[in-house]
């Protein structure tokens, strides 16, 4: 997961050809500055710690990985626990 952020940053870095290629540069800003709200804190132990008691509830188990991870990375940066919960059902309801 890790190194998957990093290597989207990179296709960014090479896909942006000038300075004048201001939805790429403004994707790469919000790209690392998402990166370092959520991953900066965190260790891979921690996530994994954190998917797994995620899963423990059945009723997450259909949650795709990739949204439980990012369920996962709010909680570690302090999204109370109330508005993670509504975050959970709005990825629920945009999948459905």
């Amino acid at each position: 997961m890790f190194d998957g952020v990093q290597l989207g940053r990179y296709f960014i870095v090479r896909a942006v050809k000038s300075s004048a290629d201001t939805e790429k540069i403004s994707a790469l800003s919000l790209s690392t500055e998402n990166e370092q709200l959520l991953m900066s804190n965190v260790t891979v132990g921690q996530v994994q710690a954190g998917l797994d008691d995620f899963y423990q509830d059945y009723k997450n188990r259909k949650t795709e990985s990739i949204d439980a991870v990012e369920v996962v990375l709010e909680g570690a940066a302090g999204m109370p626990k109330d508005q993670l919960e509504q975050f959970v059902l709005n990825l629920e309801a945009v999948r459905l």
